[in-house]
């Protein structure tokens, strides 16, 4: 059932018009952040804020407005990620791509978690 779900939410944002095209790069992050709690019960404590707007505060500073931002706070158990990076990615690479930084983030967290950073 989980499969079928992935696979849906991708179908259904790879054939969706022009309206959705502003906002399809957060809502496969989103799309992307909901299966991984699914299945990862290591990462559902965790916030996301996708997209994090630039100047966002965060325990460890503000949201940058650059391309490449993303990244997991360990002191607030939380995922930033702005709209820019986002855009970039899903640009570049595509839907997989803004997934996979999604995933990469939450796995992060999970090394955490699991305290393989120290």
């Amino acid at each position: 059932m989980k499969r079928f779900a992935f696979f849906t939410l991708f179908a259904s944002i790879l054939t969706a018009g022009p309206a959705l095209s502003q906002n399809t790069s957060a809502l496969v992050a989103r799309g992307a952040e909901g299966l991984i709690r699914a299945y990862d019960p290591k990462v559902r404590v965790v916030r996301a804020t996708i997209p994090a707007a630039p100047g966002t505060e965060t325990a460890w500073g503000k949201v940058g407005s650059g391309n490449l931002t993303a990244f997991y706070c360990s002191d607030s158990r939380s995922i930033y990620i702005n709209q820019q990076t986002l855009d970039t990615v899903g640009g570049r690479f595509g839907p997989e791509g803004i997934a996979t930084l999604v995933a990469h983030e939450l796995t992060n967290c999970k090394q955490t978690a699991l305290q393989v950073f120290t």
